[in-house]
């Protein structure tokens, strides 16, 4: 997805694992990180709530996995702020909670056809104890945190990954 946008450059909100940062340099993408850890090495040592940065100052900024860490109310904040220094589009991953079947049905003259139907049954494991919410528990709904998310940036697109549904993405652009 990163690829398709074209970026010039990317500002990672939260350090993670480095896959970001490998990425982008394969891709002769500038890769900026921002993050509250010393210990992770960001490129920006500061807070997702006040991003040390000016307006439009990047055309990609993303947050994979990273906005449930804080408080609901401050998340759309952190999420305000991404919004702020993108020129244009914002990518973020947040966990969902709820259901989903990943099932692979294989037709012999049309090929293989990937579902991932979801079940509107309550989540079947417990909350990661670093998370202050989740996609599909109480009071998080998708329908919810999608209307809260686009009073601040245009949603073009939310999926689910079919390898690993409990990663819900969204790519929005500014308004």
């Amino acid at each position: 997805m990163i690829a398709a946008l074209k970026p010039q450059q990317v500002l990672e909100v939260g350090v993670g694992n480095g896959l970001m940062k490998l990425l982008c340099g394969h891709m002769g993408i500038s890769h900026t990180s921002v993050d509250l850890a010393a210990d992770l090495s960001p490129d920006i040592l500061a807070s997702a709530l006040a991003l040390p940065v000016g307006d439009g100052s990047f055309e990609l900024t993303c947050a994979f996995q990273v906005l449930e860490h804080l408080p609901y109310q401050d998340s759309l904040l952190a999420f305000r702020e991404l919004c702020r220094v993108s020129r244009r589009n914002i990518l973020i991953s947040l966990p969902n909670a709820s259901p989903a079947f990943p099932l692979m049905l294989t037709l012999l003259l049309l090929g293989s056809l990937r579902l991932l139907p979801q079940l509107p049954l309550p989540p079947l494991h417990r909350m990661i104890r670093s998370h202050h919410w989740e996609i599909g528990r109480p009071g998080t709904g998708l329908r919810r945190l999608t209307r809260d998310l686009s009073q601040s940036a245009k949603l073009i697109r939310c999926f689910r990954v079919f390898d690993h549904p409990y990663h819900q993405f969204f790519h929005f652009q500014r308004h």
